[in-house]
């Protein structure tokens, strides 16, 4: 069975979150890579690589009102974004859905439509 779960994260060079949040991403990405699949980490200015992974999932991933940026694509391109402790252990169990208290639901894939396409009801 393929991997439906893509977890990964936008940054921004010299930007003091992304480079504290290193050494846990990296002991996330080693112990989930056999569950979900881990995407590259994208630099704020690859907006080319970004463009290609929502192509390539069908989804709407965008930075989240600053840096890092952390995402999850789930089956249909459905965008979940964290919102928790920048742990490894939270952050495991986050990527591999033990945990969905930390998930912030926004954005959308773009057969659903983004944020920014949602209307408020009168």
């Amino acid at each position: 069975m393929g991997k439906t779960i893509v977890v990964g994260k936008l940054y921004m060079v010299g930007c003091g979150h992304c480079e504290m949040l290193e050494q846990p991403w990296n002991e996330m990405k080693k112990k989930v890579e056999k569950k979900v699949m881990v995407a590259g980490d994208i630099e704020a200015a690859e907006t080319n690589k970004l463009a290609q992974l929502n192509d390539k999932h069908g989804s709407n991933v965008e930075a989240q009102g600053g840096y890092p940026t952390i995402y999850k694509i789930k089956k249909g391109g459905k965008v979940e974004y964290y919102n928790g402790e920048r742990t490894a252990k939270e952050l495991i169990r986050w990527a591999t859905n033990k945990n969905q208290k930390n998930t912030l639901k926004r954005g959308g894939n773009k057969k659903q439509g983004s944020r920014r396409n949602i209307t408020s009801k009168k």
